[in-house]
């Protein structure tokens, strides 16, 4: 699991060229309440060298991420870099290369990948 404090966010870049298809992920977290827990998720593409937020700013105090899955939809492997951000700083949780059809995912088991 990875803990996300006001201001952070978690990200991903490419830092391989792709061919065709850009990577797609899809998170999963709750936003931590003092008497109740939020439930969220998000979805999209990575794009190229470009930094792509993957789960934004918490909406309160805290936010949990529980799963990352980022799927290379590419015909080549592709080197993935998940970062936590917070301004100009940031911090690389890890960094992965994907066969194609392959997929990366961070969940309380750990970072793996699939293929």
């Amino acid at each position: 699991m990875i803990v996300l404090n006001a201001g952070e966010t978690l990200a991903a870049v490419l830092t391989s060229s792709i061919t065709t298809n850009q990577p797609e992920f899809s998170t999963h977290f709750i936003d931590v309440l003092a008497d109740d827990d939020l439930p969220g998720s998000d979805k999209g593409t990575l794009s190229g060298s470009t930094e792509i937020t993957i789960v934004g700013v918490p909406s309160l105090i805290l936010r949990m991420v529980k799963t990352v899955f980022i799927y290379n939809k590419d015909t080549v492997a592709a080197e993935v870099s998940v970062v936590i951000a917070e301004g100009t700083t940031s911090c690389t949780i890890c960094r992965r290369t994907l066969a194609p059809k392959a997929t990366l995912t961070i969940d309380d088991n750990g970072i793996n990948v699939d293929t």
